[in-house]
């Protein structure tokens, strides 16, 4: 599967950003600091500038269009709130000083999603109880975790994935898929087949949002799982195994 979304690059790019520190009192001179280091343009997406205006913190992003979903996140209010949330942790791992003076001040977060060369645009706020949340659930992640969670959060907002669920022994994408043509038989004895084409497709495709991915498999010892769920109900599922991961890692 090619992951549509690099998110790694907005980790990457975040968390090398200048530290904010007690140098910068307020929210108002944390936000004009940063900004001078903007737009940060990493092809796919770009972190264009922060706000803090109306007593509301923003960060600004795009995305390449047709990167990402609009439609699910307006949608899915919910997509868009562990989208805002996911940004808020990885802040806080890259500048604590600056989010927990958000807190401080009840300062909520605003997350403003557009294209870079189109016309959609989506907006998530987050109020101070749930930048503690978010806090809580990623501050003390490890990096391959926050990789393995970030495939959860956008999941729900790709165009060509049902739902990603990560489990205490794999991360599992799931599909939907026409299954009118095929009889009930069909995809339990083309299980393998399916696996094989999997592996295959990531070996000649894989690029850098992947191998993190299966990098972070292979260090929290996860399998990987696809679950293609037919529109009559019929369900196949495949595994690559961690021998299937070494093979795509030592390509």
């Amino acid at each position: 599967m090619k992951t549509k979304i690099y998110i790694h690059l907005i980790l990457i790019t975040l968390l090398a950003l200048p530290a904010w520190s007690a140098h910068a009192q307020t929210l108002s001179e944390m936000s004009a600091r940063f900004n001078k280091t903007c737009p940060i343009d990493q092809g796919v997406v770009s972190i264009n500038k922060t706000t803090f205006s109306g007593n509301i913190f923003s960060l600004y992003i795009a995305y390449a269009d047709g990167q990402i979903s609009f439609d699910s996140l307006r949608l899915k209010p919910s997509a868009g709130e562990a989208f805002a949330a996911f940004y808020v942790g990885i802040m806080y791992r890259s500048s604590p000083y600056m989010v927990t003076r958000m807190l401080s001040k009840n300062v909520p977060f605003r997350l403003m999603v557009s294209e870079k060369f189109g016309d959609e645009r989506y907006s998530a706020s987050l109020p101070p109880s749930k930048i503690k949340e978010a806090i809580k659930k990623y501050g003390n992640l490890s990096a391959d975790m926050m990789m393995l969670e970030k495939d959860v959060v956008y999941g729900e907002i790709t165009k060509d994935i049902l739902k990603v669920v990560l489990h205490p022994d794999g991360l599992e994408y799931q599909y939907t898929f026409d299954d009118s043509y095929y009889n009930d038989d069909y995809l339990e004895t083309s299980k393998e087949e399916i696996r094989k084409s999997i592996k295959a497709n990531l070996m000649t495709q894989r690029d850098m949002s992947n191998a993190a991915t299966l990098t972070a498999l292979k260090h929290t010892h996860r399998n990987l799982k696809y679950t293609y769920i037919g529109t009559t109900g019929k369900t196949v599922s495949v595994i690559l195994d961690q021998d299937d991961l070494n093979d795509l890692m030592n390509k």
